[in-house]
């Protein structure tokens, strides 16, 4: 009598297998399939196909989605994005084919939605959301009737610059130092005015940041060696303005404004990931698909 042993396969998870299950949690990818749509004959779908770059792109390798399929050899790619799914299948095709349907459903309407969805999955609370905006040169006459009122809610083109300075704002960064007072982030001084600015009833926040008024003073110094004395007296050195029509304390704080405001900055450092090299030969190579 013999006795016969089970072929046995081993396969690598590493740490993907803790991206997919959070992934799995938040719904991911029947939410994106939910928003995209599917037929019968996809193997992979595209709920499938952005979990699988997810995960490549957080495999802690240099060129994200160069080599997608060599990537997820030896991985159980099955167990970390469904049944019968196979590294193969992961080829060029299928990541353009899954790029052109999030294009043409809206990436801005997915992102929201995915975004939205694990917030509420992750309990993040929600109190704020922070823009960027950016001023475009147009030339030309506006289409739209200007004297109709704007509909709430709707954003219009807007004649002039965003960053033109305010006369009114310059005067402020020269307020004296008694009226700056301490605030809950330390090396950070705030001084409080009331405005009318565009007729909107507002609140000015002038911020002092010490670590930007010394690295402001240092520059001047190095630039106007020769006029040393002049440089020290300019009081706007690190300050800066915070300007909110929301007048209701309890609801915001001078504090949590500014702690608002620094937040901002961890938004914009996560995506500078978009224009990283790295994602160069992604671009290259998805040119050439057709």
């Amino acid at each position: 009598m013999t006795s016969s042993t089970p072929h046995i396969k081993v396969k690598d998870l590493d740490h993907c297998g803790i991206i997919a299950g959070i992934i799995d949690e938040i719904g991911l990818v029947a939410e994106i399939d939910k928003l995209i749509g599917r037929h019968g004959n996809q193997k992979v779908t595209t709920g499938q196909a952005v979990k699988a770059m997810i995960i490549n792109g957080m495999g802690m390798i240099t060129s994200p989605l160069y080599l997608f399929e060599k990537f997820f050899e030896g991985k159980a790619t099955e167990h970390l994005l469904g049944e019968g799914i196979l590294p193969g299948d992961l080829n060029d095709d299928c990541l353009g084919r899954a790029l052109d349907k999030l294009y043409a459903a809206g990436v801005t309407k997915v992102f929201i939605t995915l975004a939205l969805k694990a917030a509420k999955k992750m309990g993040v609370e929600i109190k704020s959301l922070h823009l960027d905006s950016s001023s475009f040169h147009v030339d030309g006459k506006y289409l739209e009737d200007e004297a109709a009122e704007a509909e709430p809610g709707k954003i219009s083109i807007t004649k002039g610059y965003s960053r033109d300075p305010i006369k009114e704002a310059q005067n402020l960064l020269t307020l004296p130092k008694e009226l700056f007072l301490s605030s809950s982030i330390e090396g950070y001084k705030i001084a409080e005015v009331g405005s009318y600015y565009a007729g909107i009833k507002q609140r000015w926040l002038v911020v002092e940041s010490e670590q930007a008024r010394e690295s402001d003073l240092k520059k001047i110094e190095k630039r106007l060696a020769k006029k040393l004395a002049q440089a020290q007296s300019q009081l706007k050195a690190g300050r800066f303005i915070l300007a909110s029509n929301v007048l209701d304390y309890d609801q915001f704080s001078n504090s949590e404004l500014l702690i608002e405001y620094k937040a901002q900055q961890s938004t914009e450092r996560g995506f500078r990931c978009l224009g990283a090299r790295s994602l160069a030969s992604f671009a290259d190579m998805r040119s050439g698909i057709l």
